[in-house]
């Protein structure tokens, strides 16, 4: 929840820098890595 709310500022100021299709693979890409870091640590940790 306190992630969300340091991303969300942080993500409307990237979309007025950022083209919308690239902010959507770097959304896509954030979401990935962030879920691939909580099955590893579920996994191994």
């Amino acid at each position: 929840m306190i992630l969300a709310m340091v991303f969300f500022p942080i993500g409307n100021w990237l979309r007025n820098f950022v083209r919308p299709e690239l902010f959507g693979v770097l959304i896509r890409t954030v979401l990935f890595v962030t879920a691939a870091r909580l099955f590893y640590g579920a996994w191994f940790g």
